[in-house]
């Protein structure tokens, strides 16, 4: 699907959303993130109200991303980073070390980290609004500029609503 701010991939299975490219400047890119899909069906329905969410965030609205996710074959840890992080509110933020202790292992921030590089469904788990403890931005599969604009937009929306 094309958004304002580029191409986004979306595959979901029968269980829920699998995978959701960051914007990029092709189709094919964005396409090509998600994998192979020569042996998946891609049912354009059962994303359809992602689209108009997805449409909608990068337009600068404000927007919960409360759909249903395929995520079951990750790690019991990863899923409990996921889901902390998830629970981030929009226009918010949290740090490595909020979620590490959310999940109970409050030395296990770079471990938190390591799960968030792994997110394959960014923006629905809103990886982009941990940053650092000391307030850095910290890292981001898209890029920090990404992160910083995404954070920007968010922000912005707030301001917006407020006024």
């Amino acid at each position: 699907m094309h958004t304002s701010w580029g191409w986004v991939g979306i595959l979901s299975s029968v269980y829920g959303i699998r995978r959701l490219t960051l914007p990029r400047d092709t189709r094919g890119l964005a396409l090509s993130e998600l994998g192979d899909l020569s042996n998946k069906k891609l049912d354009q329905d059962s994303f359809s109200n992602l689209e108009k969410k997805l449409q909608a965030y990068f337009s600068g609205e404000i927007v919960i991303f409360n759909e249903i996710t395929d995520l079951a074959e990750y790690p019991l840890f990863t899923q409990s980073v996921w889901h902390n992080t998830r629970q981030i509110g929009y226009g918010q933020s949290a740090s490595y070390r909020d979620i590490a202790i959310k999940v109970g292992s409050p030395k296990s921030f770079r471990a938190v980290g390591q799960a968030l590089k792994r997110n394959p469904v960014p923006i629905i788990i809103p990886c982009h609004r941990i940053i650092c403890n000391n307030g850095s931005i910290g890292g981001f599969n898209g890029g920090t500029t990404l992160k910083e604009d995404l954070l920007k937009l968010e922000k912005d929306a707030l301001v917006k609503a407020k006024s």
